[in-house]
């Protein structure tokens, strides 16, 4: 991450959070924000849910990314059940399109 312009973070959302493997990757990058090594990063955070929940698993993301300093480009969030079933999902897949324009500068929206 330290080498990193741009850190794509997704996680499926387990009771409307964000998994454990995300949180310790989460608490173990604290040792990184003692001298501000992901300053200035990109940051790119997704979640996918079943059902409910997608919005408070990226508040997680997000307020990881802002007390590491990073500039948040556009949350990306999604609903799916099965493997595939979010390709169906419109407003993410949309979501994902403007994330990818914000990156490309084709668009200077930022959330």
């Amino acid at each position: 991450m330290i080498k990193s312009d741009l850190i794509i973070i997704g996680t499926p959302v387990y009771f409307h959070d964000v998994s454990g493997q995300i949180k310790n990757l989460i608490d173990r990058s604290y040792s990184l924000w003692h001298e501000r090594q992901l300053k200035g990063r990109k940051v790119i955070p997704v979640a996918v849910c079943a059902e409910s929940g997608d919005d408070r698993a990226l508040e997680t993301l997000k307020i990881w990314a802002q007390a590491h300093e990073m500039k948040i480009i556009h949350p990306v969030s999604g609903h799916g059940y099965k493997a595939g079933d979010i390709l169906h999902d419109e407003n993410a897949m949309n979501g994902a399109l403007e994330a990818v324009q914000s990156i490309a500068g084709n668009n200077t929206s930022a959330s």
